[in-house]
C-alpha cells in the first residue's frame, strides 16, 4: 500500500471513507461502497483519480493545474472544484473554440477554472494544446502540473489503494466487485490494489479478500480496444464485459431507465442510466445466472451476498442542481 497523505481539502467537506452498505437487488443482497456520497462534485472515480495527483502536486510545490475536457466534462467540474478547495489556480483546455455555457462549465468557472477554447484538431494533439494555451496565458510549463483527459495515468491510481484498504478494515468478506467501465483507470486502479493487497496479506486481509478476487468491469461505452490498450500500459489483466452499453454513448433504453429508477427508489440511492445504471444492470443478471446455477451463497451471518458494487458516483449536486454524467 503506497503511503501518502490526503491533501487538505478540509474545505470541500470530503467524506473519505463512505462504509459499505447493503444494496437490495431484485436477484438478493449485496454490498454497496457509497463513493457518490464521497462529496457533492467531488465524488466517485472522480476522487479516486484526483487525490493522487493532488498529493504528488503538493509534493512538487506547484500551484497552478491544468486538465483538458469536454463541455459536459465531470472531470473539469471535479478538478475546478478540488482545486478551489486546496487553493490552487486551475486551467481546463475545452475541446471546441466556439462560445460554449452550460451547468458544467458554469461550476467550473464559478469554482474559479479559467476555461480555455481549443479546435477540436488541435485538442487530439493534448501535448500541442497544452503548448499553444501556456504560451497565450504566458506561463512556463514547469509551473504548472498537468492532469490527463479523466485524471488517468499512474497518479489516477493511487485512490484505489485507500478504497481497498478500507474494504479490509471493514473486514466485511467479499470475492466479486462490479463497477461501470468508462475508461479503464478505475478497473486498473481496483484490479492493481486487490493484487497488491493479496501480495501483501495480513492476516486480517486474508479474512476479507480471498485470493482470486474478480473484479467485473462492465463496459458502458462501446470502447473495448481502448480500455485494453491502457490496461496493457499498466500491466493489468482485466475482466472487461460488454453487452450492457444499451446503444452506446450516454444512450439508455425504457428497460435501463425503469430498473435504475425501481432501484433508486427502493434504496433510497441516486443512479443514473448512463453509467451506474448498466452496471447494476449487468450485475443483477449476473447474480440471477448464479443462483439458478447454484455457484453463489449469501453469508450466513449477514445474509448479503459476497459481492461489492463501487458506485462511482454518476450526479452531480450543486446548488440543488442534479446533473447528469454526460462526459468523462
Amino acid at each position: 500500500m503506497s503511503d501518502f497523505r490526503s491533501p487538505n481539502m478540509t474545505s470541500l467537506r470530503l467524506q473519505l471513507h463512505p462504509g459499505l452498505e447493503v444494496l437490495h437487488m431484485p436477484a438478493g443482497d449485496v454490498w454497496i461502497q457509497r463513493d457518490d456520497l464521497i462529496h457533492p462534485i467531488v465524488s466517485g472515480n472522480k476522487w479516486r483519480k484526483l487525490v493522487g495527483h493532488l498529493a504528488q502536486l503538493k509534493v512538487d510545490g506547484k500551484g497552478i493545474l491544468v486538465t483538458f475536457g469536454g463541455a459536459y466534462s465531470n472531470h473539469l467540474v471535479a478538478t475546478a472544484v478540488a482545486a478551489q478547495g486546496s487553493g490552487l489556480r486551475s486551467i481546463g483546455i475545452l475541446r471546441g473554440e466556439e462560445a460554449m455555457q452550460n451547468h458544467y462549465l458554469d461550476i467550473a468557472s464559478g469554482a474559479g477554472m479559467q476555461l480555455v477554447g481549443v479546435s477540436r484538431s488541435l485538442y487530439r494533439d493534448k501535448s500541442a494544446a497544452l503548448e499553444q494555451v501556456l504560451h497565450q496565458l504566458d506561463l512556463s510549463p514547469e509551473n504548472v502540473f498537468v492532469v490527463s483527459e479523466g485524471g488517468s495515468g499512474p497518479l489516477g491510481l493511487i485512490g484505489f489503494e485507500e478504497l481497498v484498504c478500507d474494504w479490509i478494515n471493514s473486514k466485511v468478506k467479499f470475492h466479486h466487485v462490479f463497477h461501470a467501465s468508462a475508461t479503464g483507470t478505475t478497473a486498473v486502479g481496483l484490479r492493481k490494489a486487490l493484487d497488491a493487497s493479496e501480495l501483501n496479506m495480513s492476516n486480517n486481509a486474508e479474512e476479507v479478500i480471498p485470493n482470486g478476487v474478480t473484479v467485473h468491469s462492465i463496459l458502458v461505452l462501446k470502447n473495448k480496444a481502448e480500455q485494453i490498450e491502457f490496461a496493457q500500459r499498466h500491466a493489468a489483466n482485466l475482466n472487461l464485459i460488454e453487452g450492457y452499453e444499451f446503444g452506446g454513448y450516454a444512450k439508455s433504453t425504457e428497460a435501463l431507465d425503469n430498473f435504475v429508477q425501481s432501484l433508486s427508489i427502493l434504496n433510497n440511492i441516486p443512479f443514473e442510466s448512463i453509467y451506474t445504471g448498466k452496471a447494476l444492470f449487468a450485475m443483477n443478471e449476473w447474480l440471477i445466472a448464479q443462483k439458478e446455477m447454484d455457484t453463489l451463497q449469501v453469508d450466513d451471518e449477514t445474509g448479503v451476498f459476497p459481492v461489492v458494487f463501487l458506485h462511482t458516483g454518476g450526479t452531480l449536486n450543486y446548488s440543488g442542481v442534479t446533473l447528469p454524467v454526460i462526459d468523462s
